[in-house]
């Protein structure tokens, strides 16, 4: 089982995909599941729209 999962995200299919399956993994009573997005460094906000 386990107690923390981290997913990585840049939201499209694949990734959503991703959190799917890790929304189906054996997980403790206490267990974090988190969510990651990082933007290039640069990106700016244009970046978020």
């Amino acid at each position: 089982m386990f107690r923390r999962v981290l997913v990585a995200t840049d939201f499209s299919a694949g990734a959503a995909a991703a959190l799917d399956r890790a929304l189906r993994l054996p997980l403790t009573a206490d267990a974090r599941l988190e969510l990651v997005h990082v933007l290039a460094d640069g990106a700016g906000t244009a970046a978020l729209e």
